[in-house]
Protein backbone atom coordinates (compact mmCIF):
# COMPACT_ATOMS: atom_id res chain seq x y z
CA UNK A 1 0.00 0.00 0.00
CA UNK A 2 0.81 3.48 -0.20
CA UNK A 3 2.25 4.84 2.73
CA UNK A 4 2.42 8.85 1.62
CA UNK A 5 -1.31 9.31 0.70
CA UNK A 6 -4.66 8.72 0.42
CA UNK A 7 -6.39 8.42 -2.62
CA UNK A 8 -10.09 9.64 -2.92
CA UNK A 9 -11.46 8.38 -6.31
CA UNK A 10 -14.17 10.12 -7.96
CA UNK A 11 -16.31 8.25 -10.37
CA UNK A 12 -19.21 9.19 -13.00
CA UNK A 13 -22.35 7.49 -12.88
CA UNK A 14 -24.24 8.60 -16.14
CA UNK A 15 -27.08 10.08 -14.85
CA UNK A 16 -28.85 13.16 -16.12
CA UNK A 17 -30.10 15.06 -13.47
CA UNK A 18 -30.96 18.57 -12.56
CA UNK A 19 -28.59 20.15 -9.86
CA UNK A 20 -29.72 20.91 -6.64
CA UNK A 21 -29.60 25.26 -6.38
CA UNK A 22 -27.59 24.78 -9.64
CA UNK A 23 -27.54 25.24 -13.03
CA UNK A 24 -29.15 23.16 -15.09
CA UNK A 25 -27.11 20.01 -15.86
CA UNK A 26 -26.22 19.18 -19.87
CA UNK A 27 -27.60 15.38 -20.36
CA UNK A 28 -24.79 13.30 -20.42
CA UNK A 29 -22.47 15.31 -18.51
CA UNK A 30 -23.06 13.16 -15.55
CA UNK A 31 -23.13 12.85 -11.83
CA UNK A 32 -19.93 12.82 -9.80
CA UNK A 33 -19.94 9.77 -6.86
CA UNK A 34 -16.95 9.81 -4.52
CA UNK A 35 -15.24 5.79 -3.98
CA UNK A 36 -12.52 5.97 -1.38
CA UNK A 37 -9.43 3.31 -0.75
CA UNK A 38 -7.67 4.83 1.62
CA UNK A 39 -4.17 2.47 1.46
CA UNK A 40 -2.24 2.51 4.76
CA UNK A 41 -1.89 6.55 5.24
CA UNK A 42 -4.62 7.25 7.76
CA UNK A 43 -5.76 9.89 9.79
CA UNK A 44 -4.86 10.54 13.21
CA UNK A 45 -5.92 8.21 16.12
CA UNK A 46 -4.20 7.54 19.49
CA UNK A 47 -0.98 6.28 17.80
CA UNK A 48 -1.82 8.12 14.46
CA UNK A 49 -0.18 6.07 12.32
CA UNK A 50 -2.00 2.77 11.80
CA UNK A 51 -5.92 3.37 12.07
CA UNK A 52 -7.81 3.48 8.60
CA UNK A 53 -11.07 5.81 7.90
CA UNK A 54 -13.67 4.46 9.68
CA UNK A 55 -17.45 4.64 9.36
CA UNK A 56 -19.21 7.50 9.90
CA UNK A 57 -16.45 9.79 9.08
CA UNK A 58 -17.05 12.44 6.56
CA UNK A 59 -15.37 14.70 3.94
CA UNK A 60 -16.15 17.83 2.30
CA UNK A 61 -15.84 18.54 -1.63
CA UNK A 62 -15.68 21.11 -3.33
CA UNK A 63 -15.40 21.63 -7.27
CA UNK A 64 -15.07 24.83 -9.50
CA UNK A 65 -13.92 25.90 -13.01
CA UNK A 66 -11.51 28.87 -13.62
CA UNK A 67 -8.26 28.40 -11.73
CA UNK A 68 -6.31 26.48 -9.34
CA UNK A 69 -5.04 29.46 -7.27
CA UNK A 70 -8.77 31.19 -6.46
CA UNK A 71 -12.19 29.40 -5.22
CA UNK A 72 -14.90 31.38 -6.96
CA UNK A 73 -17.82 32.35 -5.08
CA UNK A 74 -20.50 30.20 -7.44
CA UNK A 75 -18.80 26.45 -7.30
CA UNK A 76 -20.19 23.66 -8.82
CA UNK A 77 -19.78 21.77 -5.96
CA UNK A 78 -20.09 23.49 -2.76
CA UNK A 79 -18.62 21.40 0.37
CA UNK A 80 -21.01 18.60 -0.01
CA UNK A 81 -19.92 16.58 2.65
CA UNK A 82 -19.52 12.76 1.77
CA UNK A 83 -19.71 9.89 4.72
CA UNK A 84 -18.19 6.19 4.62
CA UNK A 85 -20.38 3.55 5.37
CA UNK A 86 -17.05 1.17 6.17
CA UNK A 87 -16.82 0.53 2.24
CA UNK A 88 -17.94 3.22 0.26
CA UNK A 89 -18.84 6.91 0.14
CA UNK A 90 -22.12 8.69 0.02
CA UNK A 91 -22.56 12.17 -0.74
CA UNK A 92 -25.45 14.24 1.06
CA UNK A 93 -26.32 15.69 -2.16
CA UNK A 94 -25.91 14.81 -6.07
CA UNK A 95 -22.61 15.97 -7.11
CA UNK A 96 -22.29 17.09 -11.10
CA UNK A 97 -20.13 18.06 -13.55
CA UNK A 98 -20.31 21.06 -15.49
CA UNK A 99 -19.56 19.88 -18.98
CA UNK A 100 -17.23 17.57 -20.73
CA UNK A 101 -15.05 19.85 -21.91
CA UNK A 102 -13.26 22.51 -19.19
CA UNK A 103 -10.99 21.48 -16.13
CA UNK A 104 -12.78 21.04 -12.85
CA UNK A 105 -10.71 22.08 -9.82
CA UNK A 106 -11.32 20.27 -6.79
CA UNK A 107 -10.71 20.50 -3.08
CA UNK A 108 -11.21 17.67 -0.15
CA UNK A 109 -11.22 18.67 3.32
CA UNK A 110 -11.39 15.84 6.10
CA UNK A 111 -12.82 16.26 8.90
CA UNK A 112 -15.53 18.89 7.19
CA UNK A 113 -15.63 22.15 8.11
CA UNK A 114 -18.38 23.46 11.02
CA UNK A 115 -18.17 26.94 9.94
CA UNK A 116 -19.00 28.56 6.84
CA UNK A 117 -15.62 29.08 4.83
CA UNK A 118 -15.16 32.90 3.36
CA UNK A 119 -11.54 33.13 2.23
CA UNK A 120 -9.94 29.66 1.62
CA UNK A 121 -6.24 31.28 1.19
CA UNK A 122 -6.76 32.24 5.23
CA UNK A 123 -8.64 29.53 7.16
CA UNK A 124 -8.35 30.37 11.37
CA UNK A 125 -7.31 26.93 12.82
CA UNK A 126 -6.47 26.58 16.51
CA UNK A 127 -5.29 23.29 17.80
CA UNK A 128 -7.52 20.68 20.46
CA UNK A 129 -4.91 18.86 22.05
CA UNK A 130 -8.26 17.25 23.77
CA UNK A 131 -9.25 15.92 20.35
CA UNK A 132 -6.48 14.82 17.89
CA UNK A 133 -8.60 13.54 15.27
CA UNK A 134 -10.59 16.95 15.00
CA UNK A 135 -7.27 18.35 14.89
CA UNK A 136 -5.72 16.86 11.94
CA UNK A 137 -6.53 18.79 8.97
CA UNK A 138 -6.45 16.46 5.85
CA UNK A 139 -6.26 18.16 2.78
CA UNK A 140 -6.35 17.25 -1.10
CA UNK A 141 -6.12 19.65 -4.40
CA UNK A 142 -5.76 19.16 -8.17
CA UNK A 143 -3.76 21.96 -9.30
CA UNK A 144 -3.39 20.76 -12.79
CA UNK A 145 -7.32 20.15 -12.90
CA UNK A 146 -9.35 17.37 -14.04
CA UNK A 147 -11.56 17.16 -17.29
CA UNK A 148 -14.81 14.74 -17.48
CA UNK A 149 -13.27 11.62 -19.45
CA UNK A 150 -15.24 8.88 -17.62
CA UNK A 151 -12.26 7.72 -15.86
CA UNK A 152 -11.57 8.05 -11.69
CA UNK A 153 -10.25 11.13 -10.48
CA UNK A 154 -7.89 10.76 -7.85
CA UNK A 155 -8.03 13.17 -4.74
CA UNK A 156 -4.58 12.95 -2.91
CA UNK A 157 -4.87 14.29 0.65
CA UNK A 158 -1.89 15.29 3.00
CA UNK A 159 -1.02 16.31 6.34
CA UNK A 160 -1.21 19.49 7.05
CA UNK A 161 -0.30 20.06 10.75
CA UNK A 162 2.90 18.48 12.17
CA UNK A 163 2.76 14.95 14.37
CA UNK A 164 5.38 15.20 17.66
CA UNK A 165 5.64 11.92 18.97
CA UNK A 166 7.87 11.44 22.41
CA UNK A 167 8.99 7.89 23.43
CA UNK A 168 10.27 7.58 27.11
CA UNK A 169 12.67 4.68 27.82
CA UNK A 170 13.81 4.48 31.54
CA UNK A 171 16.98 3.65 32.68
CA UNK A 172 18.11 1.02 34.95
CA UNK A 173 17.80 3.49 38.45
CA UNK A 174 13.72 2.57 37.34
CA UNK A 175 12.70 -1.01 39.35
CA UNK A 176 9.51 -0.81 37.65
CA UNK A 177 7.37 0.95 34.73
CA UNK A 178 4.70 3.67 36.11
CA UNK A 179 1.46 3.63 35.40
CA UNK A 180 0.67 5.35 32.45
CA UNK A 181 -2.04 7.39 33.42
CA UNK A 182 0.17 8.78 36.00
CA UNK A 183 2.59 10.09 33.40
CA UNK A 184 2.13 13.38 31.76
CA UNK A 185 3.95 14.86 28.58
CA UNK A 186 3.63 18.49 27.38
CA UNK A 187 5.17 20.89 25.30
CA UNK A 188 5.96 24.61 24.90
CA UNK A 189 4.30 25.36 21.47
CA UNK A 190 2.07 28.07 19.61
CA UNK A 191 -1.45 26.31 18.75
CA UNK A 192 -2.70 28.38 16.45
CA UNK A 193 -2.72 29.07 12.75
CA UNK A 194 -3.96 30.07 9.37
CA UNK A 195 -4.13 27.43 6.40
CA UNK A 196 -3.96 28.24 2.57
CA UNK A 197 -6.33 25.20 1.88
CA UNK A 198 -5.37 25.80 -2.10
CA UNK A 199 -1.57 25.73 -1.63
CA UNK A 200 -2.02 23.84 1.71
CA UNK A 201 0.74 26.21 3.47
CA UNK A 202 0.35 26.59 7.39
CA UNK A 203 1.66 29.92 9.16
CA UNK A 204 1.56 30.15 12.84
CA UNK A 205 -0.52 33.17 13.82
CA UNK A 206 -0.62 32.35 17.88
CA UNK A 207 1.33 34.98 20.06
CA UNK A 208 2.81 33.28 22.22
CA UNK A 209 3.48 29.38 23.83
CA UNK A 210 1.37 27.60 25.80
CA UNK A 211 1.90 24.13 27.24
CA UNK A 212 0.41 21.29 25.64
CA UNK A 213 -0.39 17.90 26.19
CA UNK A 214 0.41 14.93 24.55
CA UNK A 215 -2.24 11.89 24.38
CA UNK A 216 -0.62 8.51 25.66
CA UNK A 217 -0.04 6.33 22.71
CA UNK A 218 -2.28 2.85 22.94
CA UNK A 219 1.19 1.32 22.82
CA UNK A 220 5.06 2.06 23.24
CA UNK A 221 7.30 2.35 20.47
CA UNK A 222 9.37 -0.49 20.35
CA UNK A 223 12.38 -0.47 22.78
CA UNK A 224 10.65 1.88 25.12
CA UNK A 225 8.82 2.15 27.97
CA UNK A 226 6.00 4.42 27.62
CA UNK A 227 4.96 6.63 24.28
CA UNK A 228 3.15 9.88 23.63
CA UNK A 229 1.30 11.16 20.43
CA UNK A 230 -0.26 14.28 19.23
CA UNK A 231 -0.84 16.92 16.79
CA UNK A 232 0.99 20.05 16.43
CA UNK A 233 1.12 23.27 14.15
CA UNK A 234 4.09 23.76 12.12
CA UNK A 235 6.63 26.06 13.69
CA UNK A 236 9.79 26.41 14.86
CA UNK A 237 11.27 27.92 18.08
CA UNK A 238 10.00 24.73 20.11
CA UNK A 239 12.58 23.20 22.02
CA UNK A 240 11.01 22.58 25.68
CA UNK A 241 9.20 18.59 26.44
CA UNK A 242 8.05 18.71 30.11
CA UNK A 243 7.52 15.14 31.45
CA UNK A 244 5.68 14.33 35.01
CA UNK A 245 7.21 10.63 35.45
CA UNK A 246 6.90 9.33 39.24
CA UNK A 247 5.58 12.45 40.90
CA UNK A 248 8.81 13.71 39.82
CA UNK A 249 8.67 16.69 36.85
CA UNK A 250 11.66 16.91 34.32
CA UNK A 251 12.28 19.42 31.47
CA UNK A 252 14.45 18.41 28.48
CA UNK A 253 15.98 21.25 26.70
CA UNK A 254 16.82 20.43 23.26
CA UNK A 255 20.12 22.38 21.74
CA UNK A 256 18.21 23.75 18.61
CA UNK A 257 14.54 23.50 17.48
CA UNK A 258 12.11 20.72 17.71
CA UNK A 259 11.17 20.13 14.09
CA UNK A 260 7.78 20.55 13.20
CA UNK A 261 6.88 20.88 9.66
CA UNK A 262 3.82 20.37 7.89
CA UNK A 263 2.97 16.70 7.19
CA UNK A 264 6.18 15.38 9.11
CA UNK A 265 6.23 13.28 12.13
CA UNK A 266 8.78 13.73 13.87
CA UNK A 267 9.92 11.42 16.97
CA UNK A 268 11.83 12.25 19.77
CA UNK A 269 13.52 9.59 22.41
CA UNK A 270 14.19 10.55 25.58
CA UNK A 271 15.82 8.28 28.41
CA UNK A 272 14.62 9.19 32.40
CA UNK A 273 16.73 8.68 35.04
CA UNK A 274 15.40 8.86 38.65
CA UNK A 275 17.21 12.66 38.35
CA UNK A 276 17.86 13.20 35.04
CA UNK A 277 16.50 13.08 31.18
CA UNK A 278 18.95 12.83 28.22
CA UNK A 279 18.25 12.44 24.60
CA UNK A 280 18.19 9.31 22.98
CA UNK A 281 17.43 9.76 19.21
CA UNK A 282 15.39 11.98 16.86
CA UNK A 283 14.15 11.85 13.66
CA UNK A 284 12.02 13.17 10.72
CA UNK A 285 9.93 11.43 8.08
CA UNK A 286 6.44 11.65 6.48
CA UNK A 287 4.12 11.40 8.57
CA UNK A 288 3.01 7.91 7.52
CA UNK A 289 5.99 5.90 7.38
CA UNK A 290 6.54 7.14 11.59
CA UNK A 291 10.60 5.58 10.99
CA UNK A 292 12.45 6.46 14.71
CA UNK A 293 15.88 5.91 15.26
CA UNK A 294 17.10 3.45 16.78
CA UNK A 295 18.04 3.71 20.78
CA UNK A 296 21.50 5.05 22.09
CA UNK A 297 22.47 8.81 23.43
CA UNK A 298 22.77 11.26 21.04
CA UNK A 299 26.64 10.85 19.31
CA UNK A 300 26.91 14.56 18.25
CA UNK A 301 27.57 17.42 20.51
CA UNK A 302 27.98 20.99 19.61
CA UNK A 303 27.45 23.09 22.71
CA UNK A 304 31.03 23.64 24.25
CA UNK A 305 33.23 26.87 25.90
CA UNK A 306 36.60 28.12 24.86
CA UNK A 307 38.00 28.05 28.23
CA UNK A 308 41.54 30.34 26.93
CA UNK A 309 44.55 29.49 26.40
CA UNK A 310 46.77 27.19 28.80
CA UNK A 311 50.15 25.52 29.34
CA UNK A 312 49.86 21.80 29.43
CA UNK A 313 53.12 20.34 30.25
CA UNK A 314 54.89 23.22 28.37
CA UNK A 315 52.81 23.35 25.11
CA UNK A 316 50.54 26.46 24.38
CA UNK A 317 46.89 24.84 23.43
CA UNK A 318 42.99 26.25 24.07
CA UNK A 319 40.66 23.83 25.37
CA UNK A 320 37.02 23.28 24.61
CA UNK A 321 35.22 22.30 27.37
CA UNK A 322 31.60 20.69 26.68
CA UNK A 323 29.16 22.37 28.89
CA UNK A 324 27.10 19.38 29.46
CA UNK A 325 28.16 16.19 31.30
CA UNK A 326 27.46 12.78 29.55
CA UNK A 327 24.37 11.47 29.73
CA UNK A 328 22.88 14.92 30.67
CA UNK A 329 20.92 17.21 28.67
CA UNK A 330 21.37 20.38 30.16
CA UNK A 331 24.68 22.03 31.89
CA UNK A 332 22.43 21.68 35.52
CA UNK A 333 21.93 17.76 34.99
CA UNK A 334 24.31 15.55 36.70
CA UNK A 335 24.54 12.88 33.69
CA UNK A 336 25.81 9.13 33.45
CA UNK A 337 28.42 7.67 35.80
CA UNK A 338 31.32 5.58 34.28
CA UNK A 339 33.83 3.37 35.87
CA UNK A 340 36.83 4.37 34.51
CA UNK A 341 37.99 3.14 30.76
CA UNK A 342 34.51 1.77 30.53
CA UNK A 343 31.82 3.24 28.27
CA UNK A 344 28.38 1.59 29.24
CA UNK A 345 26.17 2.63 32.37
CA UNK A 346 25.44 -0.06 35.00
CA UNK A 347 22.88 -0.69 37.97
CA UNK A 348 26.92 -1.56 40.23
CA UNK A 349 29.93 -0.13 40.10
CA UNK A 350 32.21 -2.59 41.82
CA UNK A 351 35.48 -4.86 41.17
CA UNK A 352 33.30 -7.72 40.27
CA UNK A 353 32.08 -6.31 36.98
CA UNK A 354 34.79 -4.21 36.11
CA UNK A 355 35.39 -4.35 32.52
CA UNK A 356 39.05 -5.04 32.74
CA UNK A 357 38.89 -7.78 35.55
CA UNK A 358 40.63 -11.47 35.63
CA UNK A 359 37.50 -13.85 35.36
CA UNK A 360 36.62 -14.81 38.61
CA UNK A 361 38.77 -12.05 40.39
CA UNK A 362 37.23 -8.91 42.06
CA UNK A 363 40.13 -6.91 43.18
CA UNK A 364 42.68 -4.24 42.08
CA UNK A 365 45.08 -7.23 42.44
CA UNK A 366 43.69 -8.64 39.24
CA UNK A 367 43.69 -6.02 36.66
CA UNK A 368 43.77 -7.02 32.46
CA UNK A 369 43.77 -3.53 30.92
CA UNK A 370 45.83 -0.38 30.99
CA UNK A 371 49.37 -2.11 33.27
CA UNK A 372 52.73 -0.55 33.79
CA UNK A 373 55.62 -1.84 34.87
CA UNK A 374 55.99 0.55 37.98
CA UNK A 375 52.44 -0.58 39.30
CA UNK A 376 53.95 -2.92 41.36
CA UNK A 377 50.81 -3.88 43.62
CA UNK A 378 49.27 -5.66 40.37
CA UNK A 379 50.60 -9.21 41.24
CA UNK A 380 49.17 -10.58 37.54
CA UNK A 381 51.01 -8.77 35.52
CA UNK A 382 54.67 -10.57 36.59
CA UNK A 383 55.69 -13.87 35.77
CA UNK A 384 56.81 -16.57 38.19
CA UNK A 385 60.46 -14.75 37.26
CA UNK A 386 59.17 -11.32 37.95
CA UNK A 387 59.00 -10.20 34.69
CA UNK A 388 56.50 -7.52 33.85
CA UNK A 389 53.95 -8.98 31.44
CA UNK A 390 51.28 -6.26 31.80
CA UNK A 391 50.39 -4.18 28.16
CA UNK A 392 52.44 -1.24 29.37
CA UNK A 393 49.59 1.03 28.52
CA UNK A 394 48.62 4.31 30.55
CA UNK A 395 46.85 6.00 28.08
CA UNK A 396 43.26 5.96 26.10
CA UNK A 397 45.43 6.85 22.74
CA UNK A 398 47.37 3.61 23.20
CA UNK A 399 43.94 1.73 22.03
CA UNK A 400 42.75 4.58 19.49
CA UNK A 401 40.48 5.80 22.35
CA UNK A 402 38.39 2.86 22.34
CA UNK A 403 37.71 3.10 25.96
CA UNK A 404 37.42 6.73 26.43
CA UNK A 405 33.43 6.86 26.82
CA UNK A 406 33.52 10.47 25.54
CA UNK A 407 34.61 9.55 22.09
CA UNK A 408 33.31 6.35 21.73
CA UNK A 409 29.81 8.33 22.99
CA UNK A 410 30.27 11.62 21.44
CA UNK A 411 32.15 10.66 18.48
CA UNK A 412 34.24 13.63 17.21
CA UNK A 413 37.26 15.06 18.95
CA UNK A 414 35.70 14.87 22.23
CA UNK A 415 37.51 12.71 24.56
CA UNK A 416 37.78 12.70 28.46
CA UNK A 417 40.42 15.26 29.89
CA UNK A 418 43.68 14.16 31.20
CA UNK A 419 44.58 15.15 34.80
CA UNK A 420 47.02 18.08 33.42
CA UNK A 421 44.24 19.65 31.66
CA UNK A 422 42.08 19.46 35.00
CA UNK A 423 45.13 20.79 36.20
CA UNK A 424 44.93 23.77 34.11
CA UNK A 425 41.91 24.28 34.90
CA UNK A 426 42.42 24.24 38.47
CA UNK A 427 44.79 27.42 37.93
CA UNK A 428 43.76 29.84 40.58
CA UNK A 429 45.86 32.56 38.54
CA UNK A 430 43.65 31.98 35.36
CA UNK A 431 40.24 30.71 36.75
CA UNK A 432 37.46 31.27 39.52
CA UNK A 433 35.77 27.99 41.12
CA UNK A 434 32.81 29.39 42.50
CA UNK A 435 30.31 27.14 44.80
CA UNK A 436 27.03 27.88 43.71
CA UNK A 437 23.37 26.48 44.55
CA UNK A 438 20.41 26.23 43.29
CA UNK A 439 21.87 26.87 39.86
CA UNK A 440 19.43 29.06 37.58
CA UNK A 441 16.71 27.76 39.47
CA UNK A 442 17.08 24.13 38.48
CA UNK A 443 17.59 22.82 42.18
CA UNK A 444 21.43 21.74 41.41
CA UNK A 445 24.64 22.80 43.04
CA UNK A 446 27.89 22.65 42.01
CA UNK A 447 30.73 24.72 40.57
CA UNK A 448 30.94 27.86 38.41
CA UNK A 449 34.12 28.02 36.74
CA UNK A 450 34.75 31.07 35.41
CA UNK A 451 37.94 32.91 33.25
CA UNK A 452 39.38 35.45 35.11
CA UNK A 453 39.35 38.81 33.94
CA UNK A 454 42.44 39.87 32.02
CA UNK A 455 43.29 36.83 31.16
CA UNK A 456 42.74 36.68 27.80
CA UNK A 457 40.46 37.14 25.00
CA UNK A 458 38.22 34.17 26.38
CA UNK A 459 38.05 36.21 29.99
CA UNK A 460 34.75 35.73 31.58
CA UNK A 461 33.81 32.56 29.38
CA UNK A 462 32.56 29.87 32.38
CA UNK A 463 31.41 26.37 32.65
CA UNK A 464 29.12 24.90 35.25
CA UNK A 465 30.05 21.67 37.24
CA UNK A 466 27.72 19.76 38.97
CA UNK A 467 28.12 17.75 41.96
CA UNK A 468 26.39 14.72 41.14
CA UNK A 469 28.15 12.72 43.66
CA UNK A 470 29.35 9.03 42.56
CA UNK A 471 27.94 5.38 42.01
CA UNK A 472 29.94 2.67 44.59
CA UNK A 473 28.01 -0.84 44.32
CA UNK A 474 24.23 -0.05 43.35
CA UNK A 475 24.35 3.21 45.91
CA UNK A 476 24.70 6.66 45.30
CA UNK A 477 27.46 8.54 47.33
CA UNK A 478 27.25 12.34 48.08
CA UNK A 479 24.71 14.06 45.24
CA UNK A 480 24.19 17.53 45.65
CA UNK A 481 26.92 17.58 47.90
CA UNK A 482 29.99 16.69 46.01
CA UNK A 483 31.48 16.62 42.41
CA UNK A 484 33.86 13.51 41.23
CA UNK A 485 35.09 13.93 37.67
CA UNK A 486 37.13 11.49 35.96
CA UNK A 487 40.52 12.45 34.14
CA UNK A 488 42.18 10.37 31.44
CA UNK A 489 45.50 9.59 33.17
CA UNK A 490 46.32 6.43 35.71
CA UNK A 491 47.71 7.34 39.41
CA UNK A 492 50.10 4.01 39.40
CA UNK A 493 50.43 1.70 42.28
CA UNK A 494 46.83 1.68 43.39
CA UNK A 495 44.89 0.24 40.29
CA UNK A 496 43.02 3.63 40.48
CA UNK A 497 43.11 6.57 37.88
CA UNK A 498 43.39 10.55 38.64
CA UNK A 499 39.76 12.45 39.46
CA UNK A 500 38.90 15.84 40.48
CA UNK A 501 36.81 16.18 43.37
CA UNK A 502 35.39 19.29 44.79
CA UNK A 503 32.76 20.67 47.69
CA UNK A 504 31.59 23.44 48.73
CA UNK A 505 35.04 25.10 50.01
CA UNK A 506 37.18 23.20 48.54
CA UNK A 507 38.87 22.00 44.87
CA UNK A 508 41.80 19.42 44.91
CA UNK A 509 42.54 16.28 42.83
CA UNK A 510 42.47 12.86 43.95
CA UNK A 511 42.66 8.91 43.15
CA UNK A 512 40.26 6.71 43.31
CA UNK A 513 40.01 2.94 42.26
CA UNK A 514 38.83 2.62 39.02
CA UNK A 515 35.77 0.39 39.61
CA UNK A 516 33.81 3.77 40.83
CA UNK A 517 31.29 5.44 39.18
CA UNK A 518 32.46 9.09 38.24
CA UNK A 519 30.96 11.72 36.45
CA UNK A 520 32.50 12.64 32.66
CA UNK A 521 33.04 16.64 30.95
CA UNK A 522 34.19 15.76 27.71
CA UNK A 523 37.11 18.44 26.24
CA UNK A 524 38.70 18.77 23.01
CA UNK A 525 41.91 20.96 22.70
CA UNK A 526 44.15 22.93 19.84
Amino acid sequence: MNMKRLSIYLTIALLALVGCGKEPVPAGVGEITVEATVGAMTKTTDDGVHTQFTAGDRIAVYAWLGSATEIPASRQVDGVANTFDGSKWTPAMPMFWKNVSDPHYFLGIYPTPTTLISDFTAVPYTLNPADNAASDLLLATTPAGVQNSGVAVPLSFKHAMARLSVNLRLRSDWTSVPDAGSVSVTVEAKDGATVNYLTQAVTCSAAAPVTIALPAAASAAPGYALSFSGIQVPQTGVRSITVVLGGVKYVYTANADIPLESGKHTTLGLAMGNDRISLDSVSVADWTSGASLPGGEAKVWSAYVDMGEVDINGVKKHLYWSTCNIGAANPWDYGDYYAWGETTTKNTYDWGNYAFMQAGQADRYHITKYTTADDWTVAIWYDGNGNFIGDGKSSFADYNYVDDAARQIWGGNWRIPTDAEWTALRDASLYDWVWTTDYKGFGKNGMLVTRKSGTGPCSGNSIFLPAAGSRIDADFKSVGTDGLYWSSSLYIGSGGAWYVCFYSNEVKHNSVVRSRGLSLRPVFAY
